[in-house]
């Protein structure tokens, strides 16, 4: 039997990976170049800076001529192989049975070019095993087409078709609920870190500009959410959710448009995303992870969708994880009462050290802060209200968050082991918190007495049965199983 020949990447590979390499070379040089032509060295030390700048420049140029001389890949005994490398060769061969999902993207250098890049993603390490940087959409297509080869259609899965897409409205209401303020904390420190505090009289004559201050923190918040819209819209722009016969499809993107591909039984968890706001205007956003790597160059979260109504989070978490319905009975369970001493302490240290530090800096405007004391505690209590827990034969579901509520689902024939673990603190109470793994995910539970966090361990670390794809027999068995996710604020 003659051997699969060998392909190997599109020849425009070298442009279109080379092009994002020299802006991230840039991005990171830039201190070094503006360095070089503004810092008033002498000849000879430019000469040296410079020539440090050419090696590394010249690695990464070199590293992508090689990259696309040596990538060689094939399908050969149904088996994905790959082989590359110059003297260092390696050969990796991919089973498609095991792979969790492929992600088809493309960048605008992609897009000019007409080329994709495919990135398959197992299990098995921190990075993606099979990452093939530059296919035209055809190679693209029949490797997409050859990995599915084999595989039973589930009587749960039916033909292609748009179960949600978004306009521009859905993604601005995403994009105005999302608002990362972390960043708004970065920038105001790297402000303060880029004030001239050469001595005391420096130093007190900021503190004496305290109203100015007081008007700077509103403002960085409110550029801060913009920005947060704007990149939501734009990573999301176009987001379509397509139920296949393979799985389901996540496309996405104005600039860098994504195809995540995810087939039925590879999702480790489910998140439901419901903060505040976003339940007040009657809608979630859900996150899905499979067991693929997560090294840098991938996210956790291998698929997103950003607005689902909540008259509709049943539909759709029945066709992306069946046995998932029954969002609006869930009944939890909720934490130790005495958890809600633990969680006023750590609100209470929090704010006070938050306070104490504005009042520092911002004095004497800085005092209002400590009015986030008595706010924090009352928001701790309606957290502690808010968080509940459950665990039945299908799966396991764990609520958390009052303003920035999380319910996070795992199915139970998913779990690989289980850590009960305490602290100070929680000793003192008699209180432990229950971390249940999956591969490439973990869900933590409420703080629960520390019998019960070891007896629910004991009862998940038994056998299990995989919980998908259900047969069609036991479809109307599972909905009327235990409902899975809750609703309402």
């Amino acid at each position: 039997m003659s051997e699969s020949p060998w392909l190997q990447l599109h020849p425009a590979s070298v442009a279109v990976n080379l092009l994002p390499r020299t802006w991230r070379f840039i991005r990171s040089a830039w201190p070094f170049l503006v360095a070089m032509l503004y810092g008033g060295r002498d000849g000879m030390v430019s000469l040296v800076d410079m020539a440090l700048l050419t090696v590394f420049f010249a690695s990464a140029v070199g590293g992508t001529i090689v990259h696309w001389a040596t990538l060689r890949y094939r399908m050969a005994n149904g088996l994905l192989e790959i082989k590359s490398g110059l003297l260092n060769r390696q050969l990796r061969t991919i089973d498609p049975a095991r792979v969790q999902n492929v992600e088809m993207t493309q960048s605008m250098f992609h897009r000019m070019a007409g080329l994709v890049e495919v990135r398959i993603e197992t299990a098995s390490g921190a990075e993606a095993e099979g990452l093939l940087s530059a296919l035209t959409r055809e190679e693209a297509a029949a490797l997409v087409d050859a990995l599915r080869a084999g595989q039973k259609v589930s009587a749960l899965e039916q033909e292609e078709e748009i179960v949600i897409a978004h306009g521009l409205r859905e993604l601005l209401l995403f994009g105005v609920t999302d608002a990362r303020w972390g960043a708004a904390v970065v920038v105001f420190g790297l402000f303060l870190e880029g004030m001239p505090f050469s001595g005391p009289d420096q130093l007190l004559g900021l503190s004496s500009h305290g109203f100015e201050m007081a008007l700077l923190i509103p403002a960085i918040l409110v550029g801060t959410w913009l920005m947060s819209t704007v990149t939501a819209v734009v990573r999301y722009y176009g987001f379509r959710l397509i139920r296949g016969p393979h799985g389901w499809i996540a496309e996405h993107g104005l600039f860098t448009r994504r195809r995540v591909e995810i087939r039925v039984g590879k999702l480790q968890t489910v998140t439901v995303l419901q903060p505040w706001l976003r339940r007040k205007l009657g809608f979630a956003s859900l996150e899905f992870v499979t067991a693929a790597s997560q090294g840098p160059n991938t996210r956790l979260s291998q698929a997103m969708i950003p607005v689902v109504p909540d008259e509709r989070l049943d539909e759709v978490l029945r066709i992306l994880a069946p046995g998932g319905e029954g969002w609006a009975d869930l009944q939890l369970q909720p934490p130790d009462p005495k958890a809600l001493v633990r969680g006023l302490v750590a609100a209470g240290v929090r704010s006070a050290l938050i306070a104490g530090a504005a009042t520092f800096w911002l004095w004497p405007w800085g005092l209002l802060a400590w009015l986030w004391v008595p706010t924090s505690l009352w928001i701790a209590r309606l957290d502690h209200r808010n968080q509940g827990w459950s665990v039945d034969d299908h799966r396991l579901v764990t609520r958390k968050g009052f303003l920035d509520r999380r319910t996070e689902w795992m199915p139970r024939g998913k779990v690989q082991s289980s850590v009960a673990a305490q602290g100070p603190l929680l000793a003192r109470y008699g209180l432990g918190l229950l971390r249940v793994r999956a591969a490439g995910s973990a869900v933590t539970l409420p703080p629960l007495a520390w019998k019960t966090c070891v007896e629910i361990g004991a009862r998940l670390s038994k056998a299990r049965r995989p919980l998908h794809p259900l047969p069609a027999a036991a479809e109307g068995e599972a909905n009327g199983t235990t409902p899975l996710l809750p609703t309402g604020p």
